[in-house]
């Protein structure tokens, strides 16, 4: 019986953090401030409520908690953030967070997935995302 109550103790902690670091994000971008002011300060014509909905698009493409769309700037790269939920690196399969997001993006702004396809690269930011789509 005492088996079974460490394992259950166990798995609670294991859940309790793989909980924490997928819904919430990887711990570099949860552990930063309200990244609202560098989107006014970029985009200081635009709405907060679209920046939240582009915001909304990569939470829900990267399957984070709505919780944490505010701690991305516009200079973060889109591979960077992809790169974090697998520690750094690429893995051979993933659950293709990047092109739900921009599958995301698509619908949400009507714009041609193919052209988000094209423009995305290594060095995309979500900040030109973001203008491409607002374009």
């Amino acid at each position: 019986m005492n088996d079974y109550i460490y394992l259950i103790i166990i798995l609670t902690v294991v859940g309790f953090y793989a909980y924490r670091e997928f819904m919430h994000g990887p711990k570099r971008y949860r552990s930063r401030p309200c990244m609202g002011k560098a989107w006014k300060n970029a985009y200081p014509k635009s709405e907060n409520d679209n920046i939240r909905m582009f915001l909304e698009c990569l939470v829900n493409g990267m399957a984070f908690s709505s919780k944490i769309r505010l701690k991305f700037e516009p200079s973060d790269k889109l591979m960077d953030i992809y790169r974090s939920i697998y520690n750094g690196k690429i893995p051979s399969g993933d659950a293709m967070e990047c092109e739900t997001f921009l599958e995301n993006l698509a619908s949400t702004y009507a714009v041609n997935l193919e052209s988000l396809y094209e423009f995305s690269g290594e060095e995309t930011t979500l900040g030109s995302l973001y203008e491409f789509v607002n374009a």
